[in-house]
């Protein structure tokens, strides 16, 4: 599989097909992210504690004293080899640390005020955290630029988010759903 593949699995960038802007339905999901503004570039990973991945360059040069600080949040679902904690425990604590995230970005979101907090998830055999910035742009129009970093040394960054809904329509948790300006789904939180 090309690495863009993976990585663009690694982030779980679900991209939606209710788009407002006419496109190309055989269009590539890799062009679709690059003409959205998506970047991956190769990075220098900086290992924070435990497990937090950063770069050198993760906020571009935005004053971080100028945003509400949401914190870090180990969001890993798998088991350690060698431990004796059970799957359930795991999960539960993941899902309650996924859920104070939601409210953080939620309510940073609605009450248009900067904020900046990252999480880390895991799969089988990767693991990357995300660094999402809520924060109004040049214009003061508000967004969130979601980028993160994955221990093969990628950073990315998904297309500029324009919209955070609650959905409750999956499931009672009440997931974040981001969507760029065309209304296109890039992240499921």
């Amino acid at each position: 599989m090309a690495a863009w593949a993976v990585t663009l699995l690694c982030v779980s960038c679900a991209i939606s097909t209710t788009s407002r802007v006419p496109q190309d339905q055989s269009e590539d999901p890799w062009k679709k992210f690059q003409r959205k503004g998506g970047r991956i570039e190769k990075t220098q990973i900086v290992q924070l504690q435990d497990y937090e991945l950063s770069s050198q360059d993760i906020a571009q040069k935005r004053n971080l004293k100028l945003y509400d600080q949401g914190g870090y949040f180990n969001c890993f679902t798998h088991i350690p080899v060698g431990t004796q904690k059970k799957q359930d425990e795991i999960e539960r604590k993941a899902s309650q640390r996924v859920a104070i995230a939601r409210q953080f970005i939620l309510s940073h979101w609605e009450k248009h005020r900067r904020g900046y907090i990252r999480l880390s998830f895991d799969s089988v055999d990767a693991y990357g955290t995300s660094h999402i910035f809520i924060e109004p742009d040049s214009n003061g129009k508000w967004q969130v630029i979601w980028r993160g970093v994955n221990i093969s040394k990628q950073l990315y960054t998904l297309p500029v988010i324009r919209t955070v809904v609650q959905d409750f329509t999956e499931n009672e948790r009440g997931e974040l759903v981001f969507k760029d300006s065309d209304g296109d789904e890039w992240r499921r939180l």
